[in-house]
């Protein structure tokens, strides 16, 4: 399948960030590491001083998320299983933090390989200190916003024999239902959209509809 030209540019948008912040994550690692290494060479040898750099080098590749990019590749499979993990968790909500009863859907996927891998669709608060219902970020601990459903809205979007794809450099994946629906959910800010509409409302960017 190929992506609209501006989806493509928001992919290499995101990869290009990636290597930035860890660019910027390896710079303050080595100024760091330049005012400590005069005084540790007197008490440490060569190995330890290496060892501390590639653990820079390491820590940077990390919280940029910038190791990604190396394994990550396009692939496409069909859903086997839709499952729902459900545990006490917490959230942060305009600066507060509050308890509530986290659900991460889990999809068992198949791709064209034969092989099966888990996927973490999203995760989603059913109950919480406030009362609301919260959709939380796949990548985030913090709330994206204020969602007023039940939880039976979020798995909607996600059944037994549906298609999924993953672009490299985007984070979420584009699903492809097996029947017709009403609606389309857009793979950069994952909000739904009538499935006659060509842009997402909220974001702006090209729907990719089946």
């Amino acid at each position: 399948m190929k992506l609209p030209s501006d989806i493509q540019n928001y992919a290499k948008k995101q990869m290009v960030k990636k290597i930035l912040l860890f660019l910027c994550y390896l710079a303050l690692s080595a100024l760091i590491l330049w005012g400590l290494i005069p005084s540790l060479s007197r008490h440490m040898g060569f190995i330890p001083i290496l060892l501390l750099c590639l653990g820079a080098i390491g820590v940077s590749a990390y919280f940029s998320k910038v190791f990604f990019l190396v394994i990550d590749r396009n692939w496409k499979g069909k859903i086997l299983d839709v499952k729902v993990e459900t545990k006490t968790g917490s959230y942060s909500h305009y600066g507060k933090t509050r308890l509530c009863e986290k659900n991460t859907i889990l999809l068992v996927v198949e791709k064209e390989n034969g092989k099966q891998i888990g996927v973490t669709a999203e995760t989603f608060v059913s109950k919480s200190e406030g009362g609301e219902n919260v959709r939380i970020g796949r990548e985030y601990q913090y709330a994206e916003h204020v969602l007023c459903g039940k939880p039976e809205e979020f798995l909607r979007k996600y059944h037994v024999g549906d298609t999924v794809y993953h672009f490299r450099g985007i984070d979420r994946n584009l699903y492809i239902p097996a029947s017709l629906q009403s609606l389309t959910t857009c793979i950069v800010c994952g909000t739904e959209n009538d499935v006659t509409k060509d842009v997402c409302y909220q974001c702006g960017h090209s729907l990719i509809k089946p």
